[in-house]
């Protein structure tokens, strides 16, 4: 067969959290690797996206870092790289399993032979991944992860390269109107730039307002443009997100957490016939306050856009890689934030995904 779903860690608990650190002495080529999390819900109402429960996922080769992001940027980027949201099954139910996964993309796309990770050139690549089963703000009373590799096997091929992919920078947005001025790498051909713009209760575009790229000084400004005016066109060209859940409705208004975080629409029905569920307020934000008629076991359909609460610049052409911005003949490039009216709430973290070469 041209391809193989090979197991790099099997099932295994989580509990304690710790970093968890993982060789990878595989000789054949990998195209992505997906991290799944398993947690034994004990009904307990959760403080935060049950993405948390992974802060960090690092491959490093010595000093070198491949990717480096939260699980949460991890997820965002996914959905821009691929167009859907990675597998979630969203629960607070007691007894019931919450499902949480990442994808690591090397490639445009999945099994791409010109971009993929090819441990070969590397001296001792290793993933560190670090996890805690209760960041979500809950206590499971069980917690699981697997990791596997989508790889090239009989099919041989050569990439030239892989995405690079990694968290810049990150800050506070500061007071209203407050600029930021950070200076980006200029040492590989530049994908895009993702932005997150995170304060619970508000959008990112009250966190960030405007964006800004410059080169050398201002000698020029390829990129300006207000976040609201850039989210418009993005809603245009990705697909709405719709993920499902199973919760323990409450009939006082109770913090539901999905992955978008604007323009949400909530469907939920509970087991009693008639049992009405609904939004506390509208236009709604997340996390989401949502009461019943009845305090109840329900299912539920969330779906809006924004997931983890960002946004991309777009440089070029996303699956021709001699259209992306080549940053390497540049000898300065910035990129500058203008804060929004919640930006003293919000935390800012500026992610890159790059073309790294062999």
């Amino acid at each position: 067969m041209n391809y193989r779903l090979a197991a790099i860690v099997s099932e295994e608990t989580i509990i304690p959290a710790k970093t968890k650190v993982i060789e990878l002495d595989m000789q054949d080529v990998v195209s992505r690797i997906t991290l799944n999390v398993e947690l034994e819900m004990d009904g307990t109402v959760l403080g935060d996206n049950l993405a948390a429960v992974v802060s960090n996922i690092e491959l490093v080769d010595g000093s070198e870092v491949l990717f480096s992001m939260s699980g949460k940027e991890c997820q965002a980027l996914d959905y821009y790289q691929t167009g859907v949201m990675p597998y979630m099954a969203i629960t607070d139910v007691d007894n019931n399993d919450a499902v949480i996964t990442y994808n690591i993309n090397f490639g445009r796309f999945l099994y791409d032979e010109k971009l993929a990770f090819d441990p070969r050139k590397f001296n001792n690549p290793q993933l560190k991944i670090t996890h805690n089963y209760q960041a979500c703000g809950g206590t499971p009373s069980a917690a699981r992860m697997e990791v596997r590799a989508f790889m090239f096997d009989e099919k041989e091929v050569s990439p030239t390269g892989f995405i690079l992919s990694k968290e810049h920078y990150q800050f506070t947005s500061g007071v209203n109107n407050t600029y930021h001025d950070i200076e980006m790498p200029t040492d590989h051909p530049t994908r895009r730039y993702m932005i997150l713009g995170t304060a619970e209760g508000y959008a990112c575009q009250q966190v960030v307002r405007e964006v800004r790229i410059s080169e050398d000084n201002l000698k020029r400004i390829p990129y300006e443009s207000t976040v609201w005016q850039l989210l418009k066109y993005l809603r245009s060209e990705f697909p709405r997100i719709q993920e499902y859940g199973h919760f323990l409705f409450s009939d006082t208004a109770k913090a539901i957490y999905a992955s978008p975080t604007a323009s949400l629409v909530f469907k939920a029905t509970g087991e009693t016939p008639g049992n009405a569920c609904a939004q506390a307020s509208t236009p709604a934000t997340m996390p989401l306050s949502i009461d019943a008629v009845v305090a109840e076991n329900g299912a539920a359909e969330i779906s809006g856009y924004d997931p983890h609460y960002s946004f991309i610049i777009p440089l070029g052409m996303k699956d021709e890689i001699e259209d992306w911005y080549d940053v390497t003949k540049i000898g300065n490039l910035k990129l500058r934030t203008r804060a929004g009216s919640a930006g003293i709430l919000g935390t800012v973290e500026v992610v890159t995904e790059q073309y790294r070469a062999y």
